[in-house]
């Protein structure tokens, strides 16, 4: 991906600065995957929470936070963190 920055580059022999062009590379995560817009991990639960249901914590872009699984939750179901 390129990013374009108006006048943010050298100046010119016109007195003007010219644009900044950043080349940007997403390294993979061992935890984490992107899917367009979304980053999406993966959790394994147990059948007990899966069933029961409870928290679990899962990591995000900004630090672990507490994910609640509701009872009755069956495989491959996805929850969102707003």
């Amino acid at each position: 991906m390129w990013l374009r920055i108006r006048d943010k580059g050298h100046e010119g022999l016109s007195g003007k600065c010219g644009d900044l062009i950043l080349r940007v590379k997403v390294e993979a995560d061992k935890h984490l995957r992107r899917n367009d817009f979304n980053i999406i991990s993966e959790q394994k639960i147990s059948v007990t929470q899966a069933i029961l249901g409870g928290n679990i914590e899962v990591e995000t872009i900004l630090g672990k936070r507490i994910l609640k699984i509701s009872p009755g939750t069956t495989d491959g179901t996805e929850l969102t963190i707003a």
